[in-house]
């Protein structure tokens, strides 16, 4: 056996670690060693290219460290067989967990998790007007349409979704009917304060001149969206409730609105299950 196969055998014997032998195994390696002892004595062997002279004290010693080795594997069972350390590494990877894959990961989960745990959201939350307005189901379900969420995030849009004198023309057939054709005219400033001028102040053509006079109003009433919204009467209860309107135009619902994450939230029943937290305390 060469220095090499004595290292191996050396570094077994340490991998092993402390381990207690079975029962009788002392007796069993004593007995044995005694058995070779009282053998004819074996002579020495020169190797004819003058190596190393092998002895018979230096074999037992051999020999009696494997059958320990032997003796506490069968006992403890050996380890795994691999290159180097690999046996190792391998038998320690079976206890990790496995790691999630990006493929397993929603990211309209992940978008709303990221606004729940933002600053907006917290802002959102402390609002009791925002989180009535959020909790209203015919506003929600408008809100479900991005389009919608486009429109909500200009000043324009939320004004003339609150202006009471807006919600006067969709109250009466024949003036929501001057507003149509006022808005397909695409009259223009000049047109809208001349018409006002020229026109009794009880006619319709007067009531819409008047509105349409705001500028920002005009803008927004210019969507087929908006418009479509205010002749739902429903939603204009919504507009027309003072908690609403200030809730709709105040901080908290326009940066919720802003944020990356509000979309995806509105489909997260964490968003309500949230709100619903904070209204109660």
């Amino acid at each position: 056996m060469t220095e090499n196969d004595e290292r191996q055998v050396s570094q077994l014997i340490e991998d092993l670690g402390p381990v207690d032998p079975p029962d009788g195994f002392s007796r069993r390696v004593m007995t044995q060693i005694s058995l070779q002892a009282h053998r004819p004595r074996a002579t020495v062997v020169r190797f004819r290219q003058g190596g190393l002279v092998m002895i018979k004290k230096a074999m037992w010693g051999l020999a009696a460290a494997a059958a320990i080795v032997l003796a506490i594997y069968s006992y403890t069972g050996f380890p795994p067989v691999g290159h180097g350390t690999d046996g190792t590494i391998g038998a320690a990877q079976k206890y990790q967990a496995p790691q999630i894959a990006a493929k397993d990961v929603k990211l309209g989960d992940a978008a709303a998790q990221e606004f729940l745990q933002s600053d907006a959201f917290e802002q959102l939350a402390r609002d009791a007007e925002a989180r009535e307005l959020l909790s209203n189901a015919r506003f929600a379900r408008w809100l479900d349409d991005a389009e919608v969420r486009n429109a909500l995030t200009r000043n324009d849009t939320r004004q003339a979704l609150t202006s009471r004198a807006v919600h006067e023309l969709y109250q009466r057939a024949e003036l929501r009917n001057e507003l149509e054709n006022q808005i397909k005219a695409n009259a223009k400033v000049q047109a809208v304060q001349k018409a006002t001028a020229e026109t009794d102040a009880r006619s319709a053509r007067a009531a819409v001149a008047r509105v349409l006079d705001d500028d920002a109003v005009r803008g927004a009433l210019k969507s087929d969206l908006i418009r479509q919204a205010l002749d739902d009467s429903e939603l204009r209860g919504v507009f027309a409730n003072a908690r609403m309107a200030r809730a709709l135009n105040g901080a908290a619902f326009r940066g919720a609105m802003m944020h990356a994450g509000f979309a995806s939230a509105l489909h997260s029943t964490a968003l309500s299950s949230a709100l619903a937290r904070n209204a109660r305390q």
